[in-house]
């Protein structure tokens, strides 16, 4: 029978993947385990978003947010390009605590308990001017509003987080065109490309798997679904069979 090429693996033994999209883990990946799972999603979306839509440069300021597991790994891949401010943004303290303990954090905002976000992530950057790039990856509409205000003249916000279609986000129209802010989406990453760039950095250390919090198993997969639901997670889990 003919083999059609599908996105996702799920929890599937075997996938269908384009030859391009295929690569050979260098064997001290390899020896990672089944960490590496999350190179093939987090990572490499973290990753996407960074170098082909946020092009993040040594000495920027960036702002992140969403704690979670690809928020955490946008991260660290903004400390691995030279970003001198790396801001988590989330509602969750544990979740922003592990960002700077692990994942290159350098400050958080905890917006259970901001009076405003967006003031308190700029009064974390020089001069109080904003992030050059910030990046959304929630999914949401407040944060939507929150990523594009905390901007700096000229600078950009990167939305990485999936909504439910039909779910829209506003913009000061006004603000965005006096100050020049653009606005781009970022989805994934360029595999003939990147995949092997990133292998590199990760066989050299430059960027880890430690946002990987949890593990479960084939049969605990329900559970970690239900975990991740209530956000229980912090960063990434695996689920290993």
């Amino acid at each position: 029978s003919p083999l059609y090429q599908y996105s996702q693996g799920g929890m599937a033994e075997y996938s269908v993947v384009p030859a391009f999209g295929t690569y050979k883990m260098p064997k001290e990946v390899e020896a990672m385990g089944t960490d590496t799972a999350i190179v093939g999603c987090a990572l490499f979306t973290a990753y996407g978003a960074v170098k082909n839509a946020g092009f993040v440069e040594p000495g920027m300021s960036v702002a992140i947010f969403g704690a979670g597991g690809v928020g955490m790994n946008v991260m660290q891949v903004c400390r691995a390009f030279g970003a001198s401010n790396v801001i988590a943004v989330d509602l969750d303290g544990e979740k922003l605590a592990f960002a700077k303990d692990s994942m290159g954090a350098t400050a958080v905002v905890d917006a259970s308990k901001s009076a405003d976000v967006v003031a308190e992530v700029m009064s974390k950057t020089p001069g109080g001017r904003g992030v050059d790039v910030a990046f959304e990856v929630v999914g949401h509409p407040v944060t939507f509003d929150q990523a594009v205000r905390s901007t700096c003249d000229g600078g950009k916000a990167v939305m990485v987080g999936l909504a439910k279609l039909g779910t829209l986000g506003q913009v000061d129209i006004t603000r965005m065109v006096r100050r020049k802010i653009k606005v781009q989406g970022s989805f994934g990453a360029k595999a003939r490309v990147d995949t092997p760039v990133l292998l590199d950095m990760l066989k050299r250390g430059v960027v880890t798997l430690e946002s990987i919090s949890r593990r479960y198993t084939l049969d605990e997969a329900a559970d970690a679904y239900e975990h991740l639901e209530q956000g229980l997670i912090k960063g990434k889990a695996v689920v290993e069979f």
